[in-house]
């Protein structure tokens, strides 16, 4: 009868590590476990490394999101957007302008200014003409004001067919919806421009 080769437990034990020449050899049960656990350990290094792949790649995606947020918004474009502010509240008074003096077509500029600006340019933008009327908006202080150049055709005023086609006119609103007619003309005559004092 063939005796069947039994294993060479300490070339196992050398080969797992687990052997030393100075030691005793381990039963071959054990070096078996031992083959065992170090499969195991190989295994879940193999899922903790990537895990951590994955975290590292969460951890990227996640910096490069708060880059974008924390990415300053240019000069210019905070200067556009405050620009279109001015611009929606004007439209908004569009109906009441084309029920009180003409069709309105569009907002040529709009601008907030305190009522101070805008008394002191009212004051001296034609004194060129010797004309320094005193506005009557001079004692409102830093109350803010919204000047609206709209552009159309515009005839619901006092004199307004003695006078040249007035296709645009001045609109004043103040803090409380309230509108004035500042002034109507030509386009060539009224130039949008921020109200504000003069030299």
């Amino acid at each position: 009868m063939t005796n069947r080769a039994e294993p060479d437990e300490r070339l196992l034990a050398e080969v797992l590590g687990g052997a030393d020449r100075n030691l005793s050899v381990p039963p071959f049960s054990l070096v078996r476990q031992r083959g065992s656990q170090r499969r195991g350990l190989f295994v879940w290094a193999t899922r903790l490394a990537a895990a951590g792949a994955l975290a590292g790649v969460a951890v990227v995606l996640a910096g490069g999101l708060m880059a974008m947020r924390a990415r300053p918004v240019s000069s210019e474009v905070a200067t556009q957007a405050a620009a279109l502010a001015p611009a929606a509240q004007c439209r908004d008074h569009a109906t009441e302008v084309t029920t009180r003096w003409g069709s309105v077509q569009g907002v040529a500029g709009a601008f907030i200014v305190s009522a101070t600006d805008l008394a002191a340019w009212q004051e001296t933008r034609n004194a060129d003409r010797g004309a320094r009327p005193e506005s009557e908006f001079r004692s409102r202080g830093a109350e803010p004001m919204l000047v609206c150049f709209f552009d159309g055709t515009f005839d619901g005023f006092p004199g307004a067919g003695k006078r040249p086609l007035a296709d645009r006119i001045v609109v004043i609103v103040d803090a409380n919806g309230t509108l004035t007619l500042d002034s109507a003309g030509p386009q060539a005559d009224l130039k949008v421009e921020r109200p504000g004092p003069r030299p």
